[in-house]
């Protein structure tokens, strides 16, 4: 069974949610534009793309440590 926790306060967003299974944490967040080079997240995190058109939607952070390495999907 895999347990998980939820905060409202994610540490790198304010317009998201930080998910952990104890081990990993990852962030769901929203906003506008391009995550690129604006938003810091672990490897694993979403964000949702309020202002986006087909395929500028959902990003995924595939790589990096820093703001880099979002990609759309």
């Amino acid at each position: 069974m895999i347990q998980l926790a939820i905060s409202a306060e994610p540490p790198a967003a304010k317009n998201g949610v930080a998910v952990s299974n104890g081990t990993t944490t990852v962030l769901v967040i929203t906003g506008a534009n391009t995550p690129e080079g604006a938003v810091t997240a672990p490897v694993g995190s979403l964000f949702l793309r309020n202002d986006g058109s087909t395929s500028t939607t959902l990003y995924v952070k595939t790589s990096g440590a820093g703001n880099t390495g979002w990609t759309a999907k």
